[in-house]
């Protein structure tokens, strides 16, 4: 069974880095990956059996041109998002296209399983649940135990980006008796944090360098992400592997599965802060919601996450 992955990310070939994004399917499919916007991609595609191909809008033709010359292959489109990202980021001709990638398409999947009933609106094709596998092998070994850690709290995003970062940092100023540290893109974004009176650690982004931001989250206390998009929970999945409770919203699949007792509404900035004092507060609460998450996590490893794969392709009698 020969896989690839096709996304605007730029490199071709075999794809083994340790990572917590969609390309990581083709670590744990034992695939390769393609770069979308490389040369000859449609006939490169059609070696392999099965191909996955990110839908953002710049791969909707491409999507459209490797299903029109794939004979025996399964083109299946991976959607990153929440569903009204297509009314966000597509313009008008751009969501019709969007439907006739769906209605051409062998599958789709999707992030999380309750968005799967409103993409079934484009097809009539199989959609299902595909999520992010996490690479628990290379997280384990950087756990750190909560009685050697400063009570910090991480803040999942800051203001540029569109994952709630302003009400993350406004909820955390409420907060007394702890630090707290977030990740930013400029300096620029430094001093219009700063002009919102919340003190904060920042640490610049890196989008290459995943290892290095896991162990850095490795060292805070909990989590706080009041993000309002229907998705998978990149965030939470993270906390839960680093041993660190998490507070965020129940748009996000891991978030429900991993913290159920975590779960704020995107605007529910009060309870937010209870859970987040009742944490800091309660060593038995705090310690029963971590070992929950550091079970549980489990089932989105590697392994577990390539076995259903298999098993969504013998259902649909691919394999």
């Amino acid at each position: 069974m020969k896989v690839v992955i096709i996304t605007q990310y730029g490199f071709n070939g075999p794809w083994r880095r340790i990572s917590h994004d969609i390309q990581a399917w083709a670590t744990c499919l034992i695939g390769d990956h393609l770069y979308s916007g490389g040369f000859f991609i449609v006939s490169r595609a059609l070696n392999y059996d099965f191909i996955f191909i990110e839908l953002t809008d710049n791969n909707l033709e491409l999507a459209l041109k490797i299903k029109r010359r794939a004979k025996k292959q399964k083109v299946i489109g991976l959607l990153e998002g929440s569903p009204h990202y297509l009314n966000q980021l597509f313009p008008p001709e751009k969501q019709v296209k969007f439907y006739e990638v769906c209605q051409n398409l062998d599958a789709i999947g999707t992030l999380n399983p309750e968005m799967n009933h409103y993409f079934s609106l484009f097809t009539d094709k199989p959609v299902f649940f595909t999520g992010v596998p996490f690479p628990l092998s290379f997280a384990r070994p950087h756990l750190i135990p909560p009685e050697k850690k400063e009570k910090i709290i991480e803040l999942a995003s800051a203001l540029f980006n569109t994952r709630a970062g302003l009400s993350n940092l406004m909820t955390f100023k409420k907060m007394k008796g702890a630090r707290g540290v977030g990740s930013i893109k400029s300096e620029k974004e430094k001093d219009l944090i700063k002009k919102l009176g919340v003190d904060i650690e920042f640490r610049k982004e890196d989008m290459g360098d995943w290892q290095g931001f896991y162990k850095n989250l490795c060292r805070s206390y909990l989590g706080l992400h009041l993000d309002y998009r229907w998705t998978w929970g990149r965030f939470s999945t993270e906390c839960a592997a680093a041993g660190i409770p998490c507070v965020s919203t129940p748009h996000s699949y891991a978030q429900k599965m991993l913290f159920p007792k975590l779960c704020v509404n995107p605007w529910d900035s009060q309870l937010a802060i209870d859970l987040l004092n009742e944490l800091l507060n309660n060593p038995k609460f705090y310690m029963e919601t971590r070992a929950y998450a550091l079970n549980k996590v489990a089932e989105l490893d590697f392994k577990p996450s390539r076995q259903r794969m298999l098993n969504k392709f013998q259902e649909l009698k691919w394999i």
